[in-house]
């Protein structure tokens, strides 16, 4: 008859209680007791009881560490942070993440370490700390050459920042990005998409205060774009896009705005970020009209 996940931790718990320098000068003891753990923290987690596989998943932990172990230590570890997150105790997984990336940058394990901060920013959500744990995924990634992934994590810094509302911050690192691009032979067919979103993200800036002299500036840099990236071209929908914003924007026009958003939206995807962008240009205008009236 199998035991339950609570009769596991009690065995566990009744091998520890014996000592700890006892517990050691037997190794099969301590790999049953951990083994029970394990076992019971399996048993939770199946059974959907996230923050009991927590805990007892960081207990495994916790006998890891003591004994040296650093292999089981850090899967513990992992599955304890995990579960502390699907439990919603976010303060927990944070700390555990927090631990884990501590582990692997000490053992220059920097894939492994990267991929925990990109557990941590998730976790964090759209704050100014998720953005932190992206920058430094971004930075261990350059560290092992994965230049690739480096990109790929620094676009989700941009996309964290927009929906932040860090307009600014996001125009400087899609900027970055498509500059960086069309030195890449392999990246260069996504600078269009890049200096794309770069132009987006300074529409996004624009207020009602500003909206005249902000539009300017949006049109110089989309030419200057234009000028750098030849596929950046009135043949395509990004650049149809662009024109028709900022002419939208020029004679504060809310439903030329939206006529153009229209026919963007019937051929291309729009995600959550550019419905976040194009929501806040229409605001804008429809706001400007108002005071108009």
């Amino acid at each position: 008859m199998s035991k339950t996940p609570e009769q596991l931790v009690a065995e566990a718990e009744k091998l520890l209680h014996k000592g700890w320098l006892s517990f050691l000068g037997s190794g099969s003891n301590y790999e049953k007791a951990h083994e029970k753990l394990v076992s019971a923290g399996t048993q939770y987690k199946a059974a959907g009881d996230f923050a009991n596989a927590a805990r007892v998943f960081e207990r495994a932990a916790e006998l890891c560490k003591k004994d040296k172990n650093e292999v089981d230590f850090i899967v513990d570890l992992e599955e304890a942070a995990r579960c502390h997150a699907k439990a919603g105790d976010v303060k927990a997984a944070t700390r555990l993440y927090e631990q884990i990336v501590d582990t692997y940058d000490r053992k220059r394990q920097n894939v492994k370490a990267a991929k925990a901060c990109l557990s941590l920013s998730e976790l964090l959500g759209s704050n100014e700390r998720a953005v932190e744990w992206l920058d430094r995924a971004t930075k261990y990634y350059e560290a092992q050459g994965s230049h690739t992934m480096a990109a790929d994590v620094l676009k989700s810094m941009a996309e964290q920042m927009i929906k932040g509302g860090n307009y600014e911050g996001a125009l400087m690192m899609y900027d970055r990005l498509a500059r960086k691009a069309l030195d890449d032979r392999a990246a260069r067919l996504g600078a269009r998409n890049l200096f794309f979103m770069a132009l987006l993200s300074q529409l996004s800036t624009l207020t009602s205060e500003n909206v005249s002299v902000g539009v300017e500036s949006v049109r110089e840099r989309f030419t200057e774009y234009q000028e750098l990236d030849p596929q950046f071209n009135e043949y395509t929908r990004e650049h149809m896009l662009i024109t028709a914003i900022i002419e939208a924007m020029e004679c504060e026009s809310p439903e030329k705005l939206k006529e153009a958003i229209d026919d963007y939206s019937t051929v291309c995807t729009v995600n959550d970020i550019k419905e976040q962008i194009f929501a806040r240009a229409v605001k804008l205008l429809e706001g400007r009209s108002e005071s108009i009236m």
